[in-house]
């Protein structure tokens, strides 16, 4: 994960400055973030829903600690848009018709809750209620006739609200966190403690499910009711609920599956998704009922947390990571991933040119941004890549697990014999020849160009390992480590000056009440001799803290707390990365990062 400074090949960005043109093919957020992997968008996508056989509305929620992040993906006559939203969140979604679109969800990333309304051409309406915790669901019979549900979860408080054309109100005695109906008589609502059904003119509780909580609710036809539960125990179960009475359906067989939605049109037609935890880590969990018997479809690259069946499109599953895939029914169930890119975490990005970038991640993942698309490499290992740095785009090296080396000359990668097997984690090359690379041990390389070497580093634990190069020139080159074990946790950092490495100098924090501590310092970045930051994400591991930095004047190390407001802010160029994130930077106007899941980002603000 090299540093974010310029490195001091870097030069300002030549895209214009912010407002006047946006990077070909992004897709852009309101607060200026561009998707280049996945697309059209990474969020964590928790609502999908129709609006017209060409209208699709997908809802997402914002970054954490970027309140203003908040969209909503719209696909319309062919192409997806990026519509803002005032909604942190934005849960669940419910359309009258294609110029009607109501969504629910809450104005920050916790209380209150809210409701946004697109109405046309016209612009949309935000209504807030103080007293309301996040909405999690919304339908309704007509335009004039909805009803939204959700949850305080800091008190397990649940709400119920209705539009009756003109005013939004409470619906006393009634609340649940899933709604679904069929029409004004026939309307459904679950809650952590059961079911309710209003008739038209009185609701009344179903009492089968009496204290059970129902995760989600969908509706094949009126009286056919179709249920996903939670009994406890770590399983979950689909249930059936008709005019013969309740049934368990569909029973997960471990608690790494994990249900979240269901979609029904018909009793012979049903589909149910969530996680499913694996070796694999996270990934999501469908099954397809076809009236005789549920099949399990293979898992979705991501998490899936909504689904709905859509007009026009079939059956749609949103969830982590931007996932969103369309369902078929086969047999077997199958899927199609409509997310363009690459689901591989990424863990090291750098670029010579805004038009010549480059993302290394897990399984040998290597990406390369052109200034039009982003397209895989084959990097010739199936190793974990964890850093990528270089010189232009005819010397770009990449590091990993293993002692994994390689080097691309402009037309493809090649291994390079590193001398070792422990896992590397940062590479810096300040010339063509001239390249360090750190990991486990700690382990710190030199290529001259012909033969790698192992240099000492003194005075650092063993054990520990280095994190992090960067530098601005091949006699002014930083790095940056620690451990992680609290036995002998420490942060250091030490400078090669064009002839020798320094010893290790241990940077010690104080904490909050005065306490001192000594943390892994993840990332290093120099943007002159006597401005070097260093990053130890967030401060005190044993119990969160603010974002922890030291400042270099020359001189002496100062430290510089920063809490997820981002306050204080050194002036541009400096950009801190969202904790751990790797990150690059040319100038004031063209920021760049990384993540997990391939997430990749730009910023021309």
């Amino acid at each position: 994960m090299a540093g974010g400074g310029m490195g001091g090949r870097a030069s300002p960005s030549p895209l214009p400055p912010p407002g006047t043109q946006l990077p070909p093919g992004s897709w852009c957020e309101p607060d200026g973030w561009c998707w280049y992997n996945p697309r059209p968008n990474g969020n964590f996508l928790t609502a999908v829903a129709g609006a017209g056989r060409t209208d699709l509305w997908i809802g997402g929620e914002a970054e954490f600690g970027n309140e203003g992040s908040g969209h909503l993906l719209h696909f319309d006559a062919g192409r997806w848009i990026i519509e803002p939203s005032s909604l942190a969140l934005n849960k669940a979604i419910w359309a009258s018709a294609d110029d009607d679109v109501w969504v629910v969800g809450a104005q920050g990333l916790s209380l209150p809750g809210a409701i946004y309304h697109i109405r046309g051409a016209g612009p949309p309406e935000l209504t807030v209620f103080d007293d309301v915790g996040l909405l999690t669901d919304v339908w309704g019979a007509s335009a004039s006739d909805i009803y939204a549900v959700g949850v305080d979860f800091s008190t397990n408080v649940e709400s119920a609200l209705h539009w009756d054309g003109t005013a939004w109100t409470v619906i006393p005695g009634v609340a649940g966190r899933r709604v679904a109906g069929t029409g004004p008589d026939d309307v459904w609502i679950a809650s952590f403690g059961g079911l309710l059904h209003f008739d038209g003119a009185a609701w009344s509780r179903v009492p089968a499910l009496d204290g059970v909580t129902v995760v989600a609710l969908s509706l094949a036809a009126r009286g056919d009711v179709w249920l996903v539960t939670d009994r406890g125990g770590g399983i979950m179960q689909a249930e059936h609920l008709d005019a013969t009475g309740l049934h368990v359906s569909l029973q997960t067989t471990s608690f790494n599956e994990q249900l979240t939605s269901i979609s029904a049109t018909s009793n012979q037609d049903v589909w149910v998704v969530g996680s499913s935890f694996g070796p694999d880590g996270r990934r999501g969990y469908l099954s397809h009922y076809d009236g005789q018997a549920w099949m399990r479809g293979p898992d979705a690259p991501t998490s899936l947390e909504r689904v709905a069946h859509v007009a026009g499109f079939g059956a749609i599953a949103v969830g982590g990571e931007g996932g969103m895939v369309q369902l078929a029914a086969g047999p077997p169930p199958r899927f199609t991933d409509l997310r363009q890119g690459t689901s591989a975490d990424l863990a090291g990005i750098f670029g010579s040119a805004p038009t010549d970038m480059w993302a290394v991640g897990e399984g040998g993942t290597a990406l390369h941004y052109d200034g039009r698309a982003v397209a895989a490499v084959p990097a010739g290992t199936s190793a974990n890549l964890k850093d990528v740095w270089g010189t232009s785009g005819n010397d770009v090296w990449a590091v990993g697990d293993g002692g994994t080396v390689v080097h691309y000359d402009g037309s493809r990668f090649a291994p390079v014999a590193s001398g070792t097997t422990v896992d590397l984690k940062a590479v810096f090359t300040a010339q063509p020849g001239d390249v360090w690379i750190g990991g486990d041990g700690p382990t710190l390389l030199h290529w001259d160009g012909s033969a790698m070497t192992s240099v000492t580093l003194v005075g650092a634990n063993p054990g520990s390992a280095v994190l992090d190069l960067h530098g601005i020139a091949a006699g002014d080159v930083w790095l940056s480590g620690g451990t992680f074990a609290y036995t002998m946790e420490q942060g250091y950092v030490a400078h090669f000056d064009g002839t020798a490495w320094s010893p290790v100098s241990v940077l010690t924090f104080a904490s909050y009440g005065g306490l001192s501590v000594t943390q892994p310092l993840a990332r290093v970045w120099e943007l002159a001799p006597d401005d070097v930051w260093v990053s130890a994400g967030q401060l005190a591991l044993r119990g969160g803290g603010p974002d922890a930095y030291m400042h270099f004047d020359g001189t002496a190390w100062t430290q510089l707390l920063l809490d997820l407001t981002g306050l204080p802010q050194p002036e541009p160029p400096v950009v801190f990365p969202n904790r751990d994130r790797p990150s690059f930077v040319f100038g004031p106007h063209d920021r760049w990062r990384v993540d997990l899941f391939g997430i990749w980002q730009r910023n021309t603000n």
